[in-house]
């Protein structure tokens, strides 16, 4: 990954490796749950996943805020980064 060139410490960042069993992960705020796991399909190849919940939603059927996917590259775990990070976690990814 290529060095950060924003004025944001990364000794502030926690260096997550993502893989097949995946992570939890919850925001600096409290207020969302993300999950990190690397999948394999066919036809599609293997993919870093970022899902995001509400964590103070009550009503169990509406947690589910939105995933993305990017690829399972340098590239992809600087652009999961980059989506961690506007989204208010203090993540870093690398492979």
């Amino acid at each position: 990954m290529s060095e950060r060139k924003d004025s944001e410490s990364n000794a502030d960042l926690e260096t997550v490796v993502p893989n097949r069993t995946g992570r939890d992960l919850r925001d600096k705020d409290g207020d969302t749950d993300g999950h990190i796991r690397v999948e394999t399909y066919k036809g599609i190849g293997t993919r870093i996943y970022v899902d995001f919940f509400g964590s103070k939603e009550n009503d169990a059927d509406k947690p589910y805020i939105t995933s993305e996917s990017f690829a399972h590259s340098d590239e992809g775990a600087e652009e999961a980064t980059k989506f961690l990070q506007e989204n208010g976690f203090n993540i870093e990814l690398t492979l």
